[in-house]
């Protein structure tokens, strides 16, 4: 079974399971060679199917700054209010975590 993207009608844009799942695993912090041990498929083989997927327009590689070499950690925080104003919130916690 194809997951579909865009035009249901574009078989440009069909993928198969296994991109449909690699698609997924780089916003959680997978690089290809952690795809790799996860899928249990050859490193050669995710990176060609990423590269195919890019070429396609399907995916996007961005350039970003590897936080952990400077020494730094990284998180989520979530906040939940009620009937607070987010983004005031958000700038207040911001400017606290900034040095």
């Amino acid at each position: 079974m194809h997951k579909l993207l865009k035009n249901p009608n574009d078989t440009e844009t069909q993928l198969d399971p296994k991109d449909h799942f690699i698609v997924r695993l780089p916003v959680r912090g997978y690089n290809a060679k952690s795809i790799s041990e996860t899928t249990k498929t050859p490193l050669s083989t995710i990176q060609r199917r990423i590269r195919k997927l890019y070429h396609r327009g399907i995916i996007n590689l961005q350039t970003g700054v590897n936080y952990s070499s400077l020494g730094y950690k990284r998180g989520l925080l979530m906040v939940n209010l009620s009937k607070g104003e987010a983004s005031k919130v958000g700038n207040t916690i911001s400017k606290k975590l900034v040095c």
